[in-house]
């Protein structure tokens, strides 16, 4: 018997044995997938723990939606895959991943920054940077990356239109990415 129909085989009965509720049966679909699945996610994501998560999130997408599967619009790799590569984007659109990423530059910018400036020269180097953006930019930025304000506080406080605000933080950190390389 060919590899591929022994692997097809192997899926369908884990399948079966999955839907009907069987964690053992769910063990060897994860030994058998995890490290592809975890490849391709950490690949995009570029950070282990996140992907980790997403991983595990993929895995119990998996469990209750077993039933969903059909064998006749693929195969199981791809429907697993598919269900790992959404919850990535997801969490990439995710304004707590967007938020993760700009903190964890800045934070590292800062910690260089510290090693050569004290904290009220780092405040008036932040301050230098902000003061080449537009007002209306540095001030949600301000607000957002160094006052602890979501976009929709920002909106509410100052009474300006949620896409607005969104838009002005995009434009702003396309700006400091174009001027410093970073973000």
């Amino acid at each position: 018997m060919p590899i591929a129909a022994t692997k097809r085989d192997r899926d369908a009965d884990l399948l079966g044995s999955i839907a009907e509720g069987d964690t053992d049966a769910f063990a060897n679909l994860y030994s058998d997938y995890s490290k592809a699945l975890f490849g391709s996610i950490y690949k995009v994501i570029g950070d282990r723990l996140l992907a980790e998560e997403i991983l595990q999130d993929t895995f119990m997408k998996i469990w209750m939606n077993i039933h969903r599967y059909d064998p006749k619009k693929g195969a199981l790799y791809t429907w697993m895959f598919n269900i790992a590569r959404n919850l990535t984007i997801d969490r990439m659109r995710s304004s707590e991943y967007f938020k993760r990423s700009v903190t964890s530059t800045f934070e590292q910018e800062d910690e260089q920054m510290d090693n050569r400036l004290g904290g009220e020269e780092m405040h008036l180097f932040t301050n230098d940077i902000l003061n080449q953006l537009p007002e209306t930019q540095s001030m949600v930025l301000d607000l957002m990356y160094f006052q602890g304000f979501t976009s929709e506080d920002i909106s509410k406080e100052f009474a300006i239109p949620l896409g607005t605000v969104k838009s002005r933080i995009r434009g702003g950190l396309i700006k400091l990415r174009k001027l410093y390389g970073i973000l």
